[in-house]
């Protein structure tokens, strides 16, 4: 990146510029998992066999061990993968707008092809390690903070995952307060997502239309956290790519003296 490149496009000008490429680079994987849960509850639904049921935790503990490792993995894949991959995609976005290239949908899907290969592993063992971290909270928020930079220079620079990782470590910490304060924005900001989801579940739940209740609940979930991640996939490739450019500026200073 030449260090004399003009100063970012302001957050908000960007997204009302690139909206509907934004948001549709970030919804796609929660309409995603919105779908494999319907399909999910529609195969349960249809091989349950009605009468009463145990308790959540009997069930639980007469599963296998290799059972209740799938389970948790399950539950970290959904909360990290989708949220990896639309801060992949929107950096995309965000740095071909920075830069003035016509982004079409073939040359992004083309980009993305690249970065989702080794993006989709990191993604789940960066979730694993914060998951298990955050059962300690403080840690948890240190490797949150930590990894935040990871995907946009993943999706902007073609590094590989331990360069990614480098770079995130480096840049966060200079960035340390403002990410705190989105990563926490961001928590309160899916709440009502979390209840446009679990709401209608629950107006539905073991009635004949429970079906219209799934779909109801995870579309409403799906558009709300496209939006949500959006947003902070925005900020954060803005944060990282001006991150780099002070860097490189810095850098060029130095050598020129």
């Amino acid at each position: 990146m030449d260090p004399s490149e003009p100063e970012s496009p302001k957050i908000i000008p960007l997204i009302r510029r690139r909206f509907l490429a934004l948001w549709l680079a970030a919804v796609w994987p929660y309409a995603l998992l919105g779908i494999c849960m319907i399909s999910i509850s529609f195969v349960v639904h249809a091989h349950v066999t009605p009468g009463p049921t145990g308790s959540p935790m009997e069930m639980w503990h007469s599963m296998s061990a290799l059972a209740k490792v799938a389970i948790i993995l399950g539950f970290i894949i959904q909360i990290f993968l989708p949220r990896d991959l639309a801060a992949g995609g929107v950096a995309i976005i965000v740095w071909s707008d920075r830069h003035g290239e016509n982004l079409n949908l073939m040359s992004f899907l083309s980009r993305f092809g690249r970065v989702a290969l080794p993006l989709v592993p990191l993604s789940i063992g960066l979730g694993m390690l914060i998951f298990l971290s955050g059962l300690f909270i403080l840690p948890g928020i240190f490797l949150a903070v930590w990894s935040a930079f990871v995907m946009p220079a993943l999706a902007t620079a073609g590094d590989h995952a331990g360069m990614a990782m480098r770079k995130s470590f480096r840049f966060s910490l200079q960035q340390i307060g403002p990410l705190l304060g989105l990563y926490f924005g961001m928590v309160i900001a899916q709440i009502p997502a979390l209840l446009a989801l679990f709401i209608p579940l629950a107006l539905t739940s073991g009635r004949s239309a429970w079906w219209a209740g799934m779909f109801l609940g995870w579309g409403l979930f799906a558009v709300l956290m496209g939006l949500i991640f959006m947003t902070q996939s925005v900020i954060l490739a803005t944060l990282y790519l001006d991150a780099v450019r002070s860097s490189e500026a810095f850098q060029a200073q130095q050598l020129s003296q």
